[in-house]
Order: C-alpha cells, then structure tokens, then sequence
C-alpha cells in the first residue's frame, strides 16, 4: 500500500480467506465467509488507504516519485518514497514473522528527516523522535510493518487521533482512455493513452471513430462511429469495445470512467 504504482489486493485477504474450502479450490464466496469490518487486516488496510489517499492529496509528488532504498539486511528492508521537498514516507518490512523477536533498524541517510523532529507510525500510532545523530530507530515489533511519517505532516488526516475536521474528502475523478491497435512493419502492435481530469470537466459524452486500411496501399476499406453519454456513478463503467477490425490492419476503442480519489 505504500510502494510505488497500484496497490493491488488479492481477493479475500482482508477477511483472512485462505481457500480450500469446498467445494471451492480457491478462496470461497464472500457472502458465506461475511464480511468482518472488525478483522485486523480489514482495518490495516483502511488505514493505509486513508493514509495514502491523504499522502497523495496533500503532496501532489507522492504518487509520481519513486520510492528509494535507505536500509537493507538479510531480514528487513525500509525505504523513503515522497517529493524532493515533502515529508518522506518511510516503510520498513521484515521476513522474521510474527513469533520473532523485537529489533530494530537504524536508517541514518536519504529518510529525509531531522534531528527532532516528531514521526508517528500510522500502524501502531506510536510516535518517536529523529536521534540527534540524525538517525531513525524504526522498531519492528512482531514481525509488523512500519509506516513512518510526520506528525505535522499527517494533520488533517484524523489518523491516529490527530487533529483533523473530517476524514479526506473523496472526488470525483474522470479518466478517459484510448486504445488503438495497428500493424507496424508487418506486426500487430498495440498503443494506449489516458488522461485525467476532475469529474466536472468530463465531456458530457465522447465519439470514437475507426477506419481500417488493408493490403499495402492506404485505401480505406471501412469506417465506422459509435458514441455514448457521460456515467452518473462509479458502476457505470462507459466502455465502447472496440470496434471490430474484421479484415481491418486497425481499431480503436475509447472509455470514459469514473472514479474516486
């Protein structure tokens, strides 16, 4: 959740759903199993979530700067992800498992931190202090992850009973997506765009047009349009399949969606 790209989450996992259960061969229906709001993973990743989400926000680089390695042995890594100028978001994860031992790391470069000043980790909520020697002793406790952030940082975000008004605020986001698919130099080749853009600013609907070429000349051997109007929610998923291509060297297909953030 807080590495670079997508989070993706594997289905289940938040229930603790570990499959084999017949007469299912993998992980079973989640109306069968409920759906535990109170579980310890469900409630992990929510707070990552809201975390993240908070992060991403308030500190428009997060989601775009790639994390950088600050510490590594055989059994933790930790590493410093944020803009050159904002509060860095250090993790730190360990192999051991939960019957380990307690241990620490000691990260004294690239965290991005100073001498005193006050971090929390967004999972236990404990706070801590940079040493004066500049360096963050992250404690791994029972083999659980570390998320270290900034206490002033983190204000607004309501985690861990800081100060804050409400929980992030959720927007309506558009992103709208072309895919087109074309034969170069004799291989079929696809490319792909997105864009973003706030909900407000979506068009109130879009128009994919398509022509296909055949043989080697440019000669058009059929065109074809499909368009459709804006989605009013989140299922409404506007997906114009592509258009068939048939004997076609090319097609083309257009989406407009809608999501949160």
């Amino acid at each position: 959740m807080t590495a670079d790209g997508i989070p993706v989450v594997y289905y289940g996992i938040e229930q603790n759903l570990g499959g084999n259960v017949e007469p299912y061969m993998n992980r079973q229906a989640l109306w069968e199993a409920g759906f535990d709001t109170d579980a310890s993973i469900y409630k992990l990743f929510a707070s990552l979530n809201l975390f993240r989400r908070h992060v991403g926000r308030k500190y428009e680089k997060y989601l775009t700067t790639l994390s950088e390695p600050i510490g590594i042995d055989p059994n933790t890594i930790a590493w410093a992800k944020g803009g050159e100028d904002d509060p860095k978001v250090i993790s730190v994860l360990s192999n051991k498992g939960q019957d380990s031992d307690d241990y620490s790391m000691q990260l004294c470069d690239k965290h991005g931190y100073s001498a005193g000043d006050e971090l929390i980790d967004v999972i236990s909520c404990k706070s801590m202090s940079v040493g004066n020697d500049g360096c963050i002793t992250a404690w791994i406790t029972d083999g659980e992850p570390v998320v270290l952030f900034g206490k002033s940082a983190l204000e607004g975000s309501t985690l861990c009973d800081v100060s804050g008004d409400s929980n992030v605020v959720l927007t309506s986001q558009a992103i709208i997506s072309t895919t087109w698919t074309s034969v170069v130099s004799g291989v079929p080749s696809v490319f792909h765009t997105a864009s973003t853009v706030p909900w407000d600013e979506a068009p109130s609907s879009i128009t994919a047009t398509a022509t296909g070429y055949s043989g080697s000349t440019a000669k058009a051997t059929s065109a074809a349009s499909v368009s459709a109007p804006q989605p009013q929610s989140i299922s409404s998923l506007l997906s114009l399949a592509i258009i068939p291509a048939m004997i076609l060297t090319g097609s083309l297909a257009l989406s407009l969606d809608r999501y949160f953030r």
